[in-house]
């Protein structure tokens, strides 16, 4: 698992050039399919639009890319949206920008400039969050050493996602993948190596930018 940047909920921003308005709308995304369930809601909204160009990095590894021109010439709309996208590094994301045309040609120079800077206006205003790989450990802990070991999760940035009493203390919690060694190893040390330390699963914890 590898850390990776994405975006929170959505945003949307407007400009205009030479009377023509361009509407940014963002929306974070984890596959083709709800990419393209937002960008029929997004065609929907703006029925009566000249153009929905969009691009969009539908999933966390930069592989599931698509793009579209719209009906502006070829290269003016799409690949520029996209072009904004990958300079941000951020994946799983779509910008859809619609624009209503103001009586003005921009030009194929013009329509770039335009698409890029709708793009880039809408990127700044969306929450950026970063993803980061965590593991899932269950800490078995005798009674006796219960109170050594309460400090353990905010000591190695890990969050407590649930804790049992039966005969045991079972404490279960995510943290930074490259904390687990550390936390094993000062959990052996307090517990005198009487505890017991699972890893049960993988996960990424969303952290705001």
């Amino acid at each position: 698992m590898k850390e990776y940047f994405t975006v929170k909920g959505k945003a949307r921003e407007s400009i205009e050039i030479k009377h023509s308005k361009f509407i940014a709308s963002c929306c974070h995304v984890e596959s083709r399919e709800e990419a393209s369930e937002f960008l029929a809601k997004i065609c929907k909204e703006f029925s009566d639009a000249t153009h929905n160009c969009y691009a969009y990095i539908s999933d966390k590894n930069g592989m599931e890319i698509k793009f579209s021109d719209n009906g502006e010439p070829s290269g003016t709309a799409g690949q520029p949206i996209l072009d904004a996208i990958q300079k941000s590094g951020l994946k799983e994301i779509i910008i859809v920008v619609t624009r209503y045309f103001g009586g003005i040609k921009l030009g194929a120079s013009g329509l770039v400039g335009a698409y890029s800077s709708s793009a880039a206006s809408v990127l700044k205003s969306i929450q950026w969050v970063k993803m980061r790989p965590s593991v899932v450990l269950e800490l078995t802990i005798p009674y006796s050493f219960g109170k050594k070991c309460d400090a353990l999760p905010k000591n190695y940035d890990g969050i407590i996602l649930n804790k049992e009493y039966t005969d045991v203390i079972k404490l279960t919690l995510s943290l930074p993948q490259e904390k687990v060694d550390d936390l094993k190893n000062a959990f052996l040390d307090l517990t005198k190596g009487q505890g017991i330390v699972n890893e049960i699963g993988e996960e990424y914890r969303e952290l705001l930018l």
